[in-house]
């Protein structure tokens, strides 16, 4: 079973409403500076983390589109 927010994320995926994308955003923004805050990894590791995440976003986002309507045909 999927975790929660998970599962959240997933349902809020295809509803374009800016103030979730805010909420989340801000959500791993809080996860990052605690993961500094703690000492669980370096600020470098959470930098190339988010970068890692903003590009398979970005490809997600431009692929996911094709894959549906190749799903849909």
């Amino acid at each position: 079973m999927l975790p929660l927010h998970l599962q959240l994320w997933v349902l809020l995926l295809f509803m374009e409403m800016l103030w979730i994308d805010s909420v989340f955003v801000f959500y791993a923004l809080l996860i990052a500076y605690g993961r500094v805050y703690m000492g669980a990894h370096f600020p470098v590791d959470v930098l190339v983390g988010s970068v890692i995440g903003l590009i398979s976003a970005f490809a997600g986002g431009q692929i996911l589109p094709e894959v549906i309507g190749l799903l849909n045909s």
